[in-house]
């Protein structure tokens, strides 16, 4: 992807969060200048006669198949280089690789040979966070990024909206809320349209307020 000039100043982020099936239809307005991101579900899920700009994934593990969709039309795929080589070779559309930041005890690959690494957090909202101010992103806004749900479980933590969530993805927001502090340190403006715990670094938006926020 390093080798590309793709340019967007405004993204949506889309991930498969709370009611997201339900939610989705809003996103139908927006306009065709923003850049959509799709990672986890959310592209298996989508069924608006827009397709995302991107599918964005590093799951390394055969169980990434899952996020293949059975129909509609498939945006360019950007995918780590540790991503599921059963989910690339099923993948029929257009894809690219990006080669994320270098950890100790994986292998990596020389900075001579690429233009840039994606620091990813082995999470692919944090890459998309990452490729975003690659592509030159000044807007970017987050929809149903959250792993939360309606009914109390064991080991699950209760939130200002009552709905629940579990430790360790209580974990994953803080990451990315990391990746949005470093844009907004660049004067990205960012904005939040999901379920879970607030982004510190991310104004909250309703969701009628995405159209008016990219406009």
């Amino acid at each position: 992807i390093d080798t590309e000039n793709f340019y967007h100043e405004k993204i949506l982020i889309v991930s498969d969060g709370h009611q997201f099936a339900e939610r989705q239809a809003v996103l139908e307005p927006l306009p065709a200048d923003v850049a959509v991101v799709s990672v986890y579900g959310s592209l298996v899920k989508w069924r608006l006669p827009r397709t995302p700009t991107y599918y964005v994934v590093n799951n390394p593990f055969p169980e990434c198949v899952r996020y293949l969709p059975r129909r509609g039309g498939l945006p360019r795929c950007i995918a780590s280089t540790r991503t599921s080589h059963d989910f690339l070779r099923a993948y029929r559309g257009v894809k690219y690789r990006y080669a994320p930041v270098s950890e100790a005890g994986y292998s990596g690959t020389s900075d001579k040979e690429i233009a840039y690494q994606v620091d990813d957090c082995r999470n692919p909202v944090c890459a998309a966070i990452s490729l975003a101010y690659r592509f030159g992103v000044e807007k970017l806004a987050l929809f149903c990024v959250d792993d939360v749900f309606g009914d109390e479980r064991v080991g699950a933590e209760k939130l200002h909206n009552n709905l629940w969530i579990y430790p360790p993805q209580v974990t994953t927001h803080g990451l990315i809320d990391g990746c949005l502090h470093w844009l907004r340190a660049k004067g990205v403006r960012a904005a939040d349209c999901s379920s879970g715990p607030a982004y510190g670094n991310a104004e909250s938006i309703a969701q009628d307020e995405l159209v008016s926020f990219f406009g």
